[in-house]
């Protein structure tokens, strides 16, 4: 069977047609005057504006810069304001930011293109010394020394058998939804404030307690000795049972 392939020209009409195709979006990198501790991005695309405040930023890769890519579906610019989240406002007294598709940056009421912070390609050191302590039937602490990296380490991920298990920001970690008497395999690696992760640390294998309480059963032979009942008087952790008393 053949069939006749369809012309780009109208492949390409087609895409153009569809709902949503080849949407627009413009990445704002914004730096506030006052070093707000949050900064929202208030905006408007064809006419129709966000909720106040807005949307929340991100961090950047650079101090003092926030981020927040925008969908703008068919429109080529959007109208911008920012604010702190509460009562200051940045809208370029009140004239408003006009940004168009693609990166841009805004800083000192001005509007220039580009990214201002520097592509960041240098990984995280890889977490040392990963050690483990506490081990119980359900769990086990985790420590290790920690990662440098040339604009900050961010936070670590701690997998166990290769599934994430948590995402603390120190150098500790604690799982308690382990298994009692089983075998299982931890690492550890970085992540830097540009989102670049390090390789992973070696393994540290953990095998958990047994679960529950230990036993001792004590079989003692009395027919020799012609005692009608027995007992047994024993310490542990270095305390005794009180003596039965005399008869």
């Amino acid at each position: 069977m053949h069939f006749k392939k369809k012309p780009l020209i109208l492949w390409l009409a087609a895409a153009l047609a569809s709902p949503g195709a080849f949407a627009a979006t413009s990445m704002v990198y914004y730096k506030s005057a006052t070093s707000w501790t949050s900064s929202y991005i208030h905006y408007g695309i064809n006419g129709s504006w966000t909720a106040v405040p807005g949307v929340a930023m991100d961090s950047a890769s650079c101090a003092g810069w926030k981020v927040k890519t925008v969908e703008l579906g068919s429109a080529s610019s959007f109208t911008v304001a920012f604010n702190n989240g509460a009562s200051a406002w940045d809208s370029k007294n009140g004239a408003n930011y006009a940004i168009a598709t693609g990166t841009f940056q805004v800083s000192g009421g001005a509007v220039t293109s580009g990214n201002p912070c520097p592509v960041d390609l240098t990984l995280p050191t890889v977490p040392t010394n990963v050690a483990k302590s506490n081990v119980t039937s359900t769990g086990v602490t985790l420590t290790w020394t920690a990662s440098t990296d040339n604009t900050g380490v961010a936070g670590y991920e701690v997998y166990r058998n290769g599934v994430r298990v948590g995402i603390p920001t120190g150098t500790i970690f604690t799982d308690s939804t382990l298994t009692a008497a089983t075998d299982y395999a931890y690492t550890v690696r970085a992540r830097d404030t540009s989102g670049n992760f390090s390789a992973y640390s070696s393994a540290v294998a953990v095998r958990t307690a047994n679960g529950g309480t230990n036993t001792a059963l004590v079989y003692y032979y009395t027919k020799t000795r012609g005692w009608p009942a027995a007992f047994i008087h024993y310490q542990m952790n270095g305390t005794w049972t009180a003596p039965p008393a005399p008869p």
